[in-house]
Protein backbone atom coordinates (compact mmCIF):
# COMPACT_ATOMS: atom_id res chain seq x y z
CA UNK A 1 0.00 0.00 0.00
CA UNK A 2 1.21 3.35 -1.02
CA UNK A 3 1.79 5.50 2.30
CA UNK A 4 1.87 9.41 2.62
CA UNK A 5 2.53 11.13 6.25
CA UNK A 6 0.68 14.08 7.03
CA UNK A 7 0.76 15.82 10.58
CA UNK A 8 -2.73 15.27 13.02
CA UNK A 9 -4.08 18.55 12.28
CA UNK A 10 -4.88 17.39 8.49
CA UNK A 11 -7.42 18.77 6.76
CA UNK A 12 -10.33 20.38 8.85
CA UNK A 13 -10.62 23.53 6.59
CA UNK A 14 -12.25 21.59 4.48
CA UNK A 15 -14.66 20.20 6.93
CA UNK A 16 -15.00 24.02 7.87
CA UNK A 17 -15.62 24.82 4.72
CA UNK A 18 -18.19 22.07 3.61
CA UNK A 19 -19.91 22.71 6.86
CA UNK A 20 -21.71 25.45 7.93
CA UNK A 21 -21.84 26.55 11.58
CA UNK A 22 -25.72 25.92 11.64
CA UNK A 23 -26.98 22.78 11.24
CA UNK A 24 -30.45 23.05 11.94
CA UNK A 25 -33.20 23.81 9.21
CA UNK A 26 -30.74 22.59 6.61
CA UNK A 27 -33.04 23.39 3.63
CA UNK A 28 -34.29 26.61 4.06
CA UNK A 29 -33.61 28.90 1.41
CA UNK A 30 -31.87 26.41 -0.59
CA UNK A 31 -33.69 26.72 -3.34
CA UNK A 32 -34.39 30.22 -5.00
CA UNK A 33 -31.72 32.09 -1.80
CA UNK A 34 -29.64 35.08 -2.67
CA UNK A 35 -25.84 33.86 -1.81
CA UNK A 36 -23.49 36.20 -0.33
CA UNK A 37 -20.25 35.42 -1.14
CA UNK A 38 -18.56 37.96 1.53
CA UNK A 39 -19.67 35.33 4.00
CA UNK A 40 -17.96 31.85 4.57
CA UNK A 41 -21.81 30.39 5.39
CA UNK A 42 -22.89 31.03 2.43
CA UNK A 43 -20.14 29.87 0.44
CA UNK A 44 -20.52 26.46 2.65
CA UNK A 45 -23.83 26.53 1.54
CA UNK A 46 -23.24 27.20 -2.47
CA UNK A 47 -20.80 24.02 -2.60
CA UNK A 48 -22.25 21.66 -0.31
CA UNK A 49 -26.18 21.63 -1.46
CA UNK A 50 -25.29 22.52 -4.61
CA UNK A 51 -27.87 19.76 -6.40
CA UNK A 52 -30.69 21.52 -4.24
CA UNK A 53 -30.47 25.15 -5.82
CA UNK A 54 -28.39 24.51 -9.12
CA UNK A 55 -27.35 28.52 -9.54
CA UNK A 56 -24.70 27.75 -12.55
CA UNK A 57 -25.38 31.51 -12.67
CA UNK A 58 -22.99 32.34 -9.70
CA UNK A 59 -20.56 29.31 -10.22
CA UNK A 60 -18.04 32.25 -11.58
CA UNK A 61 -18.93 34.10 -8.57
CA UNK A 62 -18.40 31.25 -6.11
CA UNK A 63 -15.01 30.89 -7.42
CA UNK A 64 -13.10 33.90 -7.44
CA UNK A 65 -14.74 34.51 -3.63
CA UNK A 66 -12.69 31.14 -2.70
CA UNK A 67 -9.98 32.55 -4.42
CA UNK A 68 -10.00 36.09 -3.07
CA UNK A 69 -10.51 35.03 0.62
CA UNK A 70 -7.52 32.61 0.40
CA UNK A 71 -9.82 29.52 0.22
CA UNK A 72 -7.36 28.13 -2.75
CA UNK A 73 -4.13 28.34 -1.02
CA UNK A 74 -4.79 24.81 1.20
CA UNK A 75 -4.78 21.66 -1.08
CA UNK A 76 -7.03 19.73 0.19
CA UNK A 77 -9.72 22.95 -0.64
CA UNK A 78 -8.64 23.01 -3.65
CA UNK A 79 -8.95 19.40 -4.27
CA UNK A 80 -12.50 19.35 -3.62
CA UNK A 81 -12.85 22.48 -5.73
CA UNK A 82 -11.17 20.65 -8.55
CA UNK A 83 -13.85 17.70 -7.98
CA UNK A 84 -16.86 20.01 -7.67
CA UNK A 85 -15.84 21.86 -10.63
CA UNK A 86 -15.18 18.71 -12.79
CA UNK A 87 -18.67 17.65 -12.30
CA UNK A 88 -19.84 20.87 -12.88
CA UNK A 89 -18.39 21.66 -16.40
CA UNK A 90 -19.86 17.98 -17.33
CA UNK A 91 -23.68 19.31 -16.56
CA UNK A 92 -22.95 22.59 -17.31
CA UNK A 93 -20.38 22.01 -20.74
CA UNK A 94 -22.15 25.11 -22.57
CA UNK A 95 -21.32 27.37 -20.19
CA UNK A 96 -17.57 26.53 -19.43
CA UNK A 97 -15.95 29.07 -22.05
CA UNK A 98 -17.68 31.68 -20.14
CA UNK A 99 -17.10 30.65 -16.55
CA UNK A 100 -13.36 30.58 -17.45
CA UNK A 101 -13.50 34.05 -19.44
CA UNK A 102 -14.69 35.37 -16.32
CA UNK A 103 -11.73 33.30 -14.24
CA UNK A 104 -9.67 34.62 -16.27
CA UNK A 105 -10.19 38.02 -15.60
CA UNK A 106 -10.71 37.71 -11.98
CA UNK A 107 -8.09 35.12 -10.28
CA UNK A 108 -4.50 35.57 -10.17
CA UNK A 109 -2.67 32.72 -12.40
CA UNK A 110 -1.57 30.12 -9.29
CA UNK A 111 -5.52 29.89 -8.80
CA UNK A 112 -6.12 29.09 -12.67
CA UNK A 113 -4.11 26.35 -12.24
CA UNK A 114 -7.46 24.64 -9.65
CA UNK A 115 -9.68 25.41 -13.06
CA UNK A 116 -7.05 23.76 -15.71
CA UNK A 117 -7.38 20.32 -13.21
CA UNK A 118 -10.87 20.72 -12.66
CA UNK A 119 -11.31 21.55 -16.80
CA UNK A 120 -8.77 18.03 -17.42
CA UNK A 121 -10.77 16.13 -14.85
CA UNK A 122 -13.76 16.85 -16.35
CA UNK A 123 -13.02 14.67 -19.51
CA UNK A 124 -15.57 16.94 -22.10
CA UNK A 125 -14.80 17.93 -25.16
CA UNK A 126 -15.45 21.05 -24.70
CA UNK A 127 -12.54 21.44 -21.49
CA UNK A 128 -10.37 19.62 -24.02
CA UNK A 129 -10.86 22.33 -26.84
CA UNK A 130 -10.26 24.87 -24.47
CA UNK A 131 -6.80 23.12 -22.93
CA UNK A 132 -5.50 22.17 -25.83
CA UNK A 133 -5.90 25.20 -27.14
CA UNK A 134 -4.17 26.70 -23.97
CA UNK A 135 -1.20 23.73 -23.33
CA UNK A 136 -1.31 21.78 -26.54
CA UNK A 137 0.66 18.59 -26.29
CA UNK A 138 1.45 19.26 -23.02
CA UNK A 139 -1.95 19.03 -22.10
CA UNK A 140 -2.48 15.60 -24.16
CA UNK A 141 0.27 13.95 -22.21
CA UNK A 142 -1.58 14.71 -18.59
CA UNK A 143 -4.98 13.61 -19.72
CA UNK A 144 -3.19 10.16 -20.34
CA UNK A 145 -1.83 10.08 -16.95
CA UNK A 146 -4.91 11.33 -14.62
CA UNK A 147 -7.23 9.13 -13.39
CA UNK A 148 -10.94 9.08 -12.98
CA UNK A 149 -11.55 10.78 -9.68
CA UNK A 150 -13.64 7.69 -8.30
CA UNK A 151 -10.76 5.48 -9.27
CA UNK A 152 -8.18 7.13 -7.61
CA UNK A 153 -6.41 5.68 -4.48
CA UNK A 154 -8.03 5.53 -1.34
CA UNK A 155 -4.77 6.37 0.75
CA UNK A 156 -3.89 9.56 -1.13
CA UNK A 157 -4.32 12.74 0.82
CA UNK A 158 -6.14 14.61 -2.10
CA UNK A 159 -8.93 11.55 -2.28
CA UNK A 160 -10.95 12.08 0.61
CA UNK A 161 -11.78 15.83 -0.21
CA UNK A 162 -11.83 15.34 -4.29
CA UNK A 163 -15.00 12.16 -3.29
CA UNK A 164 -16.56 15.07 -1.26
CA UNK A 165 -16.15 18.00 -4.10
CA UNK A 166 -17.56 15.04 -6.48
CA UNK A 167 -20.57 13.98 -4.09
CA UNK A 168 -21.51 18.18 -3.62
CA UNK A 169 -21.97 18.29 -6.99
CA UNK A 170 -23.63 15.39 -7.76
CA UNK A 171 -25.17 13.33 -4.84
CA UNK A 172 -23.45 10.56 -5.90
CA UNK A 173 -23.98 7.11 -3.77
CA UNK A 174 -20.56 5.86 -5.56
CA UNK A 175 -18.76 8.66 -4.42
CA UNK A 176 -19.90 8.47 -0.55
CA UNK A 177 -19.12 4.12 -1.22
CA UNK A 178 -15.37 5.07 -1.72
CA UNK A 179 -15.90 7.33 1.55
CA UNK A 180 -17.17 4.36 3.41
CA UNK A 181 -14.33 2.46 2.32
CA UNK A 182 -11.21 4.48 4.26
CA UNK A 183 -12.89 2.31 7.07
CA UNK A 184 -10.95 -0.77 5.63
CA UNK A 185 -7.87 0.45 6.84
CA UNK A 186 -8.98 -0.23 10.36
CA UNK A 187 -7.94 -3.42 10.24
CA UNK A 188 -4.55 -2.70 8.32
CA UNK A 189 -1.66 -3.52 10.91
CA UNK A 190 -0.51 -0.33 13.26
CA UNK A 191 3.09 -1.43 12.36
CA UNK A 192 4.56 -2.25 8.62
CA UNK A 193 7.64 -3.27 8.69
CA UNK A 194 10.66 -0.94 6.79
CA UNK A 195 8.01 1.58 7.33
CA UNK A 196 10.17 4.91 9.44
CA UNK A 197 7.51 7.13 10.90
CA UNK A 198 9.43 11.02 11.42
CA UNK A 199 8.61 12.17 15.02
CA UNK A 200 5.49 14.34 15.18
CA UNK A 201 3.75 12.27 12.04
CA UNK A 202 1.44 9.78 11.34
CA UNK A 203 0.77 7.23 8.76
CA UNK A 204 -1.75 7.86 7.25
CA UNK A 205 -3.37 5.36 6.42
CA UNK A 206 -3.83 5.17 9.73
CA UNK A 207 -5.65 8.41 10.43
CA UNK A 208 -7.86 8.25 7.26
CA UNK A 209 -10.81 6.20 8.65
CA UNK A 210 -11.41 8.63 11.78
CA UNK A 211 -10.86 11.70 8.68
CA UNK A 212 -13.62 9.40 6.89
CA UNK A 213 -16.04 9.42 10.00
CA UNK A 214 -15.33 12.96 10.97
CA UNK A 215 -16.74 14.04 7.04
CA UNK A 216 -19.59 11.52 6.73
CA UNK A 217 -20.68 12.75 10.26
CA UNK A 218 -20.35 16.25 9.27
CA UNK A 219 -21.95 15.56 5.86
CA UNK A 220 -25.26 13.60 7.47
CA UNK A 221 -25.64 16.58 10.00
CA UNK A 222 -26.16 19.20 6.33
CA UNK A 223 -26.99 16.67 4.04
CA UNK A 224 -30.06 14.54 5.01
CA UNK A 225 -29.00 12.12 1.88
CA UNK A 226 -26.13 10.92 3.25
CA UNK A 227 -27.11 9.57 6.38
CA UNK A 228 -30.03 8.00 3.81
CA UNK A 229 -27.53 6.62 2.03
CA UNK A 230 -25.67 5.30 4.41
CA UNK A 231 -28.86 3.68 6.01
CA UNK A 232 -28.94 2.07 2.15
CA UNK A 233 -25.47 0.23 2.46
CA UNK A 234 -26.44 -1.44 5.87
CA UNK A 235 -29.89 -2.64 4.44
CA UNK A 236 -28.15 -3.31 1.03
CA UNK A 237 -25.65 -5.70 2.99
CA UNK A 238 -28.58 -7.20 5.37
CA UNK A 239 -30.36 -8.02 2.51
CA UNK A 240 -27.67 -10.25 1.21
CA UNK A 241 -28.10 -8.20 -2.27
CA UNK A 242 -24.60 -8.54 -2.60
CA UNK A 243 -22.01 -10.38 -0.66
CA UNK A 244 -21.05 -8.67 2.66
CA UNK A 245 -17.25 -9.49 2.05
CA UNK A 246 -17.64 -7.45 -1.22
CA UNK A 247 -20.09 -4.94 -0.54
CA UNK A 248 -19.48 -4.06 3.09
CA UNK A 249 -17.18 -5.40 5.42
CA UNK A 250 -17.20 -5.66 9.11
CA UNK A 251 -14.83 -2.48 9.18
CA UNK A 252 -16.48 -0.62 7.02
CA UNK A 253 -20.22 -1.53 8.62
CA UNK A 254 -18.85 -0.73 12.27
CA UNK A 255 -17.97 2.94 10.64
CA UNK A 256 -20.82 3.72 9.51
CA UNK A 257 -23.26 2.32 12.71
CA UNK A 258 -20.45 4.69 14.31
CA UNK A 259 -21.59 7.28 12.13
CA UNK A 260 -25.38 6.64 12.48
CA UNK A 261 -24.79 6.25 16.46
CA UNK A 262 -22.94 9.71 16.44
CA UNK A 263 -26.39 11.50 14.70
CA UNK A 264 -28.31 9.87 17.34
CA UNK A 265 -26.58 11.32 20.33
CA UNK A 266 -26.91 14.54 18.67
Amino acid sequence: MKLFFWPLTLFYLLISLAVPAAETDQAKETVGRVFDFTKADDQAQFLSRYPQHKQSGRVSDFIIALSRDGVLEDDQARATVVAFLAQLFRQERQSIGLWYDAWLRGMPPRHLKVIHSALLYSRTSEADALMLRLFGDRYRQQKTEVQKILEMPIDSVLTLPMLWGFYYATESETALRRVVLCFRLNAAPKQLDGLEVPEGFTPYYQVLPDLAFETLLNGAREHPPVRDTLESFLEQAAAGETPVDEFLTNEEKAGIERVLAALEEK
